[in-house]
């Protein structure tokens, strides 16, 4: 034990190594910050999405027929959706099991 330590129970050795509360935090913090950073490329492509797919829904109704337009926006709403219950669902299940009792460690 060293003379530090003997002193003063509460200071600590400075060749430890930083707390695992220290690590977890800075872990969570770059996790939080990627799932930030997926939701907001998400939102961004959500507003993308939507433009082309009512965009052109109508354009399609008022040029060609109003079926044609009917089924693009029809599409779209379905491919939306499986995306959505596909792969944004699981990619965000990933980021937040990371650091939440989903992992074993």
């Amino acid at each position: 034990m060293s003379s530090l330590s003997a002193r003063n129970p509460i200071a600590r050795d400075p060749r430890q190594q930083p707390d695992d509360g220290v690590r977890l935090a800075d872990a969570n913090a770059a996790l939080r910050l990627g799932a930030l950073a997926v939701m907001m490329a998400a939102a961004i492509a959500c507003i993308v999405w939507a433009v082309v797919t009512i965009g052109g829904a109508e354009w399609l109704g008022n040029h060609i027929a109003k079926a044609f337009g009917a089924v693009w926006l029809i599409g779209g709403l379905v491919v939306a959706g499986w995306l959505w219950a596909t792969l944004f669902r699981y990619l965000l299940h990933l980021i937040d099991c990371d650091t939440s009792p989903c992992s074993p460690s």
